[in-house]
């Protein structure tokens, strides 16, 4: 029955994102599985993508710097968030959107790990010092005239870059590497990947259109809610 949850789930996930990855840069790989069992060690939460995520929230607010000290004290991995991909950033994005969490942000949404380089206006990622070739930049930014501005994401505009004094106390969203999968669990997610490989570089190499593969998805869907059913009468 599990693994028959988890080709529903998948086959959700990319029957929404296709849209998205018909247009997206090779680079993306949208079949974004879901969370597993044991993916993030307390007190971070498991997004699918196999991310590992604390948000602060307004709970708690602080400088750019003491963020990052915050986080590592959270766990020995711990640092603000880099979203050094595409896929990185649309998973981030994607759960900092949906998220039901009644606590909200505040004025302005939390740090994450960019840094300017001096009062270059140029950014780059504080644990790797490797510039930051993906962005979602909200309009006319950056421009702050300070030096060595950190980056926020702006909760009232979906969570928009905007670069702001480092020393302005805000929320914060925090990172750790996700935990290996069990081996059952890789085994399973590898047969997924086999699954669906074709479908993917057909559509980005656009072989074929987008209304048939909705339609073959939308098929696929159906035959997988038909066996959940199926398992779940048989169990009673």
């Amino acid at each position: 029955m599990e693994f028959y949850s988890l080709v529903l789930t998948l086959c959700v996930c990319v029957f929404d994102n296709l849209n998205f990855l018909a247009n997206a840069s090779p680079e993306v790989v949208m079949v974004n599985f879901p969370t597993y069992d044991g993916q993030c060690d307390h007190p971070f939460t498991a997004v699918n993508g196999g991310r590992c995520y604390f948000p602060s929230y307004d709970q708690l607010k602080t400088t750019w710097k003491e963020a990052q000290l915050i986080c590592s004290w959270l766990h020995p991995k711990g640092q603000l968030a880099e979203f050094e991909t595409l896929q990185e950033m649309v998973d981030a994005t994607g759960f900092l959107i949906n998220d039901t969490n009644t606590d909200g942000w505040g004025s302005v949404g939390p740090w994450i790990g960019a840094i300017e380089k001096g009062d270059s206006n140029t950014f780059m990622w504080h644990s790797s010092k490797a510039p930051i070739e993906v962005h979602n930049w909200a309009e006319s930014r950056p421009y702050a005239s300070t030096s060595g501005d950190g980056v926020a994401l702006d909760a009232s505009d979906n969570f928009q870059w905007i670069d702001l004094s480092s020393g302005t106390e805000l929320p914060f969203f925090c990172e750790i590497p996700s935990n290996p999968r069990s081996v059952e669990a890789e085994k399973k997610t590898e047969d997924l990947e086999g699954m669906f490989r074709e479908l993917e570089e057909a559509l980005r190499k656009k072989d074929v259109g987008v209304e048939e593969t909705l339609r073959k998805m939308q098929k696929d869907l159906d035959e997988a809610k038909k066996e959940r059913d199926a398992l779940k009468r048989q169990l009673g």
